[in-house]
């Protein structure tokens, strides 16, 4: 196994190379045929395509290299090339996959929106109900159903990520995850109330922040070995899907950052609404007792791999100016880092510096999607 610093927490300000974002383009929410409302994904082509998938309606939206709208790709239904569900997008050789849990089965689609086959996906061994998201070189890669009584083990224990082949004939388990932000609270009746996504449950059990390389051959995650002191305790493990074995391992060493008291203080009474009927002081102290006070903020809370080998990671730490992010070149080493600003997320990276594809809602709340690049920040 060989060890890289990350170095992208406690470097001295100055020493380590800073960028700044430059919107290169803005594909308006609405236009001549088509209106955006909830996008959930952007996936550039080479060719210079642009396909949005919006949870709305269940459509794909295709834009041209020059923001213009050209087509739309599936609809709600469930007949061939129609969607219940948008779980997931991707490219497999030349065509572009949706994975669509509701009907149980992968839609592949050749550039021109052509519907080429589909794929009836598998269940687990044991007939446990198999909820995909990806397709990889070596099968594709899911988590079991996540049912109430699955978000609760996995708030108590972690989860299982599972590689199947393609016929559903083998199944084997990748790692184990901790989802983000799941807790379940008992009252005074001892009725157990599921709470997640939370601004206190993800502080509590924050997860483990983690992503597919773009080539779908590795698993990067950031880790915490417990035990070491605070601030040398989170790591980035990169595993192969083939094997299972860790390839690198990249430090990350960081400041850490106490949340203030007032602020968990503030977090405890804005929970108090999920537990109805009981008096306020009451649902404090179950609450309490149920949800240990965070300590420390965590380091990391996103992992995105870029189609160039890069890795960018929004370090969780929030600056006047925007999220920090910090971006590994493809051995590891420190890159640079930036303030990705506030309403922006990052979805999609093709190159480290110049294309980067997100998502940014206007002043009305309409959403826009804009290709970004890095710059070097001027001093």
């Amino acid at each position: 196994m060989i060890l890289f610093p990350l170095l992208a927490g406690t470097m001295v300000e100055g020493q380590q190379p800073r960028f700044q974002i430059s919107i290169e383009q803005v594909i308006p929410g609405e236009g001549p045929g088509y209106i955006l409302v909830r996008p959930v994904d952007v996936i550039p082509l080479s060719n210079g395509q642009v396909w949005v998938a919006d949870a709305s309606d269940l459509t794909i939206r295709v834009f041209g290299s020059d923001g213009s709208y050209r087509m739309a790709v599936g609809r709600r239904g469930q007949g061939p090339g129609e969607f219940r569900s948008l779980r997931g997008l991707g490219w497999l050789a030349d065509t572009l996959y949706v994975v669509d849990a509701e009907n149980i089965r992968a839609s592949f689609f050749d550039p021109q929106g052509a519907l080429v086959r589909e794929h009836r996906l598998p269940q687990l061994l044991g007939g446990d109900v198999f909820a995909p998201f990806r397709f990889t070189p070596t099968g594709i890669l899911g988590t079991p159903q996540l049912t109430r009584d699955a978000f609760r083990t996995a708030s108590e224990a972690r989860f299982p990520l599972i590689l199947v082949s393609f016929d559903g004939g083998a199944a084997d388990t990748v790692a184990y995850l901790d989802l983000s932000g799941i807790a379940v609270v008992v009252n005074a009746q001892g009725r157990e109330i599921m709470i997640t996504g939370h601004g206190l449950t993800r502080l509590v059990r924050p997860g483990t922040p983690w992503t597919i390389s773009a080539d779908g051959r590795y698993l990067l995650r950031v880790e915490r070995t417990r035990g070491l002191p605070v601030g040398q305790d989170w790591f980035l493990s990169v595993v192969s899907l083939r094997d299972r074995q860790e390839v690198r391992r990249h430090i990350i060493p960081y400041d850490p950052r106490r949340v203030p008291r007032d602020v968990v203080d503030s977090l405890y009474q804005s929970m108090t609404v999920h537990l109805r009927g009981i008096p306020e002081d009451a649902a404090l102290d179950i609450l309490r007792q149920s949800l240990p006070r965070p300590e420390w903020y965590p380091p990391v809370t996103r992992v995105l791999a870029s189609r160039d080998g890069s890795t960018f990671i929004e370090l969780g730490e929030s600056t006047p100016t925007g999220m920090r992010w910090s971006v590994l070149g493809r051995d590891g080493g420190l890159v640079g880092t930036f303030d990705l600003p506030h309403g922006i997320r990052l979805e999609t990276v093709v190159h480290v510096s110049r294309e980067l594809w997100a998502i940014r809602h206007d002043d009305d709340g309409v959403p826009e999607i804009l290709r970004l690049s890095l710059r070097p920040a001027s001093n």
